[in-house]
């Protein structure tokens, strides 16, 4: 079926004729799999592109959540943090939902006889002409005051967590520090000199290992990748029309391709000589950006000099916002400058964490990039805004008109339903907006990326469901002086607390997410699209036609990773809503409770059952989800305030003031967050009683920052072999270079052998399974490495 497979300089053979039958077991190799303490009969069964076993045992759907730690730290906290979250839902449906709904269910109008049960949602939120009652609204604070401290517990919680599945894995970054803000020419003897002096102040002389500048190679990367895929296309159009005697169909696959021989031709020559002349200059030719990253030879000195360098906030906000007036101050933070300029100190990412080609990018560019997402989610939700506004001005008409007729009622109730599917529709095209932008973003490590993803998808989806139904409901035409096109006119307003207003389109989108979300994350479009193309490709394959590469082939058959940004945006999202809602609609809370636990076991499930394995998460998204408590909290207290401000009975009396007093407290809380003074005191002093030396721990890294760059990747390798040879002996070092000898990197070519062996986010496949690590490291010669560490 497919050509004969001929192994590349760098080991892969993603750019040979498919051959469906080895992306088929590419596909098995692929899922989440158990491979720690894997049986050794099954190790030697692997698939020949990821060196992953084909049959290694499947994790049970009980599993305990510590058994997934070898997918990364960042999964069992997930599931830890949802779990967390679940029972709170639950602690807040039956303590507040229940009590609230069914007082609000007592006072209003309800007629078991005449109404129907469908119908009965409607009287459990606060309606027209019913004043809140006042302890309803001390619930709602004690409860607001629980979930601070409940945030605070759980933050602890988590971070022993943390510090059970991250902390006692001593990886490069633990001895490291990331260095931003250089100046264009400086010199890595300089930088050396100067940390290794003053990176504790004068009064310390510290012990600094290396320093490894970062390169501008972002271009030469970008023309690699570009000439391997019109090489691709070239062969095939050629084979083509050598058989057929015709050029092939630019549509492949659902892409528009150019199969135009004479055009590739000409693009294939062009970047040719580009990069000929790159090679004639080497190394030379990438110049240093105005990063790089410092290794001390101890742990503990690298967290002193990131204590040292930490900036308080009102310091950020001074920096961000005078800095271009900060050569006029030349004593303002003299011990932040380096050559006269300032520079920023930060925690280093994990060497295979890094995207090196996008660090060299500007901040400039990078905000720019930013900029773009807000404008488009501005616009989607305008659109969003404007589309509501005429299905509610038709609900308002049906209301009016025919108020006693069976016939509206359902009118008004599918309206609300087909309202919910918009806001649903309207939210994931926003999520793909915000993907698509990201990816634009040129983030400089994944870890970064995928922080930034969940942030504008909690905002973005939020501000769709929150902002748009508030709007919808309390601005009416007679708000607006230009009359909008399509909205009914007329004196009378659209009630906020009607029976066809925000309680029942609330319900109605609860219910409807509670559905639909599951419901498409299992039947993904993009699982449903990857099992078109694989059978299109197998109806092409029995005609004789190969229209795709191997690495292509792998990835159509390699089933979609887990997206768990949008997994923790959905928990917070749902999260969001009930609350925020809470005080007018309180059945929501057990409605969000049931959504949430159903999105729960769907993860799980797809997780264990369908994802292909995911790269390494580590702990960084859910730190940043502990960060979005307190606004949880704060939006929370400010709806119970509003809510109870609007509809409670007029009174001076000092209990009145207890709703804005707890929103004050929940303001007070986000600025000043309380601290788990006693883990991090314990934490501190383990740090820095700890005695971990770089040189003696680098003999069992995977990677470091100097293999890892793809500039200094051969003299990094070179290094590390020099000091296995010092440690180990002479006999060692010889041993593992013969092993290594075919896949070490050339001088000249070892950018090259970046640009074509990372042009995705690092999978599992570049590992060597039968040494499961706390992360990944993203070459092959790091996955040969660990196999061959002494």
């Amino acid at each position: 079926m497919g050509a004969k497979r001929k192994k590349t300089s760098i080991g892969f053979f993603d750019f040979e004729k498919a051959d469906l039958d080895l992306a088929l077991v590419h596909n098995k190799a692929c899922r989440v799999r158990k491979l720690e303490n894997l049986d050794e009969s099954l190790k030697d069964d692997v698939c020949p592109c990821c060196r992953l076993p084909k049959k290694a045992p499947l994790f049970k759907l009980d599993c305990d959540f510590s058994e997934l730690s070898e997918l990364g730290s960042g999964f069992p906290l997930f599931f830890y943090f949802t779990k967390n979250l679940i029972i709170l839902t639950l602690l807040a449906g039956v303590f507040v939902g229940i009590p609230c709904a069914y007082i609000n269910f007592l006072h209003s109008d309800f007629d078991i006889l005449s109404s129907k049960p469908v119908n009965w949602y409607q009287y459990t939120f606060i309606r027209d002409g019913y004043d809140l009652p006042m302890w309803q609204a001390w619930l709602h604070c004690v409860f607001c005051i629980f979930l601070i401290v409940y945030f605070f517990v759980l933050k602890r919680y988590m971070k022993k967590k943390t510090h059970k599945f991250d902390y006692k894995n001593i990886t490069p970054s633990d001895f490291t520090v990331w260095v931003n803000d250089l100046e264009d020419n400086y010199k890595r003897d300089d930088l050396y000199s100067f940390f290794q002096s003053k990176g504790l102040g004068k009064k310390y002389k510290l012990e600094v290992n290396s320093v490894s500048p970062v390169f501008n190679i972002g271009v030469y990367v970008k023309q690699v990748r570009k000439l391997e895929k019109l090489k691709g296309d070239l062969s095939y159009a050629e084979d083509y029309k050598k058989k057929y005697k015709a050029k092939p169909s630019s549509e492949s696959c659902c892409v528009k391709k150019n199969y135009k021989i004479k055009h590739l031709k000409m693009d294939i020559e062009y970047i040719e000589k580009w990069l000929e002349n790159i090679e004639v200059q080497g190394r030379m030719h990438f110049t240093k950006s105005k990063s790089a990253f410092v290794t001390f030879r101890f742990k503990k000195t690298a967290k002193r000099v990131l204590r040292y360098w930490n900036r308080s906030p009102l310091d950020k906000i001074i920096l961000f916002l005078c800095h271009p007036l900060l050569f006029c101050f030349c004593c303002c933070y003299n011990n932040n400058k380096f050559n006269g300029k300032i520079i920023k100190v930060e925690p280093a990412p994990e060497p295979s964490d890094l995207i090196w080609e996008n660090i060299s990018l500007s901040n400039k560019q990078k905000f720019l990039r930013r900029f773009a997402i807000v404008i488009c989610t501005l616009v989607f939700l305008i659109g969003l805004c404007f589309a509501l506004f005429q299905l509610k001005s038709f609900q308002y008409r049906i209301f009016q008109e025919q108020s006693n007729n069976n016939d509206s009622d359902i009118k008004m109730k599918s309206i609300s339903i087909f309202m919910g599917l918009i806001i649903i529709i309207v939210g994931r095209i926003v999520a793909i907006s915000v993907r698509f932008f990201s990816d634009i973003e040129k983030h400089s490590c994944w870890t970064h990326y995928h922080k930034a993803v969940v942030n504008k998808l909690i905002f973005s989806t939020s501000l769709n469901t929150i902002v748009v139904l508030l709007a919808v409901n309390m601005l009416t035409v007679d708000d607006f002086p230009v009359l909008i096109p399509g909205l009914h006119s007329g004196s009378h307003s659209i009630p906020l607390y009607q029976d066809y207003g925000l309680a029942n389109d609330l319900f109605w989108v609860l219910v409807t997410d509670t559905i639909l979300s599951p419901l498409t994350y299992f039947l993904s479009p993009i699982y449903i699209s990857k099992l078109c193309k694989r059978r299109s490709l197998r109806q092409q394959a029995k005609k004789g036609i190969i229209s795709i590469t191997q690495g292509e082939a792998n990835i159509i058959w390699e089933n979609p990773p887990v997206d768990m940004a949008q997994r923790y945006a959905n928990y917070m999202k749902t999260l969001m809503i009930i609350f925020v809602f809470a005080p007018i609609f309180p059945i929501g809370l057990l409605i969000g409770f049931i959504s949430m636990t159903i999105q729960y076991w769907t993860d799980k499930y797809l997780l264990l059952r369908r994802h292909s394995r995911p790269p390494k998460l580590g702990t960084g998204l859910s730190d940043n989800m502990i960060k979005w408590m307190p606004i949880l909290t704060i939006l929370y207290a400010g709806s119970n305030l509003i809510t109870y401000m609007l509809k409670s009975e007029n009174s001076h009396s000092l209990l009145h003031f207890i709703p804005c007093g707890v929103f004050c407290f929940a303001v007070f809380f986000f600025i000043f967050p309380c601290k788990c003074s006693c883990f991090r005191s314990k934490k501190k002093n383990m740090i820095l009683k700890s005695e971990e030396d770089y040189n003696e721990e680098v003999l069992g890294f995977v990677e470091d920052y100097e293999r890892n760059n793809p500039v200094t990747s051969r003299k990094g390798w070179e290094k590390w072999l020099r000091l296995v040879e010092e440690k180990k002996g002479h006999e060692k070092m010889l041993s593992i270079e013969q092993k290594l000898k075919s896949y070490l990197p050339g001088e000249s070519n070892s950018v090259l052998q970046y640009a074509l062996g990372n042009s995705k986010e690092p999978k599992k496949n570049t590992i060597a399974f039968r040494r499961i690590r706390k992360r990944h490291s993203l070459s092959i010669l790091s996955s040969l490495a660990s196999d061959s560490i002494p």
